[in-house]
């Protein structure tokens, strides 16, 4: 069933200054180890990768891309993105 493998995620900013991100970490209220999910606007497309943190610092680049399905809009005041990811992906980050 498609609503039990997958999960949407809608995120909505105000006055963005370029850039949403998303992290969830299962296993500490951290913010590490996480698996995060970045959007930034370029050349008027909305691009969403999928990043981990293992530290504090600069999340990395999930060798992994997990995420599908990705839409979005930036006004002067709004950020809108949309994207799909599968609830078990076994990735390891």
């Amino acid at each position: 069933n498609y609503i039990e493998k997958e999960i949407i995620f809608q995120l909505n900013l105000k006055n963005p200054q370029g850039w949403i991100g998303i992290g969830f970490s299962r296993d500490s209220p951290e913010m590490f180890p996480a698996d995060i999910y970045i959007a930034t606007l370029k050349n008027n497309h909305v691009i969403v990768s999928d990043y981990f943190s293992q530290t504090y610092f600069q999340p990395h680049l999930d060798p992994s891309q997990d995420i599908q399905n990705i839409s979005g809009l930036i006004t002067e005041t709004q950020f809108f993105v949309t994207f799909h990811r599968f609830l078990t992906t076994n990735d390891s980050n």
